[in-house]
């Protein structure tokens, strides 16, 4: 199921007003600068145009200009969308191991740090789908949600904190939940290396 269905309506509510603010924008420009319409009649003349329709491709020129405006946004929006989308899939999570509710849910700050963690995902599997992407980031955050052997980690756990401590996550994660051990060949190889 994709987004877009959600915001189909929001963004057809947008498209009406800047096609209102449009045409306030072309008859205030006509009232406050009657030269400009001189120049377009000017110009369909030149062109051999009537000057009606040549003021129409300049309202289809700055409607095609609005429309991409609007393509841009709604990406955006489509982006904030999913992302309040793994904040849930977080939350969730976080509610089901910790018995108890995350604390201010969907803050910008959480917000910014999903986008972070979603973009380091995109670079390293960037063939994934959004709901491939959405399966990888929950077995993800179910097993940050299990780590016990950083107690830090465990009882300051928030998307901010997985953000900024993702290698040393990583680390733990690859080692079965416990972190590195450091032996004694690591401790030989750094004083030879001295």
């Amino acid at each position: 199921m994709g987004i877009k269905p959600q915001l189909e309506k929001y963004f057809q509510t947008i498209k009406i007003n800047v096609m209102e603010k449009f045409k306030r924008y072309t008859f205030r420009s006509s009232k406050q600068h009657p030269e400009l319409i001189d120049q377009i009649k000017a110009l369909a003349i030149e062109k051999g145009q009537s000057p009606n329709s040549l003021v129409e491709e300049f309202l289809l020129d700055g409607i095609k200009n609005e429309h991409k405006k609007i393509t841009t946004k709604q990406k955006k929006d489509e982006k904030w969308v999913y992302i309040d989308l793994l904040l849930s899939d977080f939350y969730e999570l976080y509610a089901t191991t910790r018995e108890t509710d995350y604390l201010n849910q969907y803050s910008d700050k959480d917000r910014f740090a999903m986008g972070k963690l979603l973009n380091i995902h995109k670079k390293k599997q960037p063939e994934y789908d959004s709901d491939q992407t959405r399966r990888s980031f929950r077995a993800f955050f179910e097993n940050v949600m299990n780590i016990r052997s950083n107690q830090w980690i465990y009882e300051n756990m928030s998307v901010s904190i997985v953000l900024s401590k993702l290698d040393p996550i990583n680390t733990i994660l690859r080692n079965n939940g416990k972190p590195r051990q450091v032996t004694s060949s690591d401790i030989n190889s750094i004083v030879d290396n001295r």
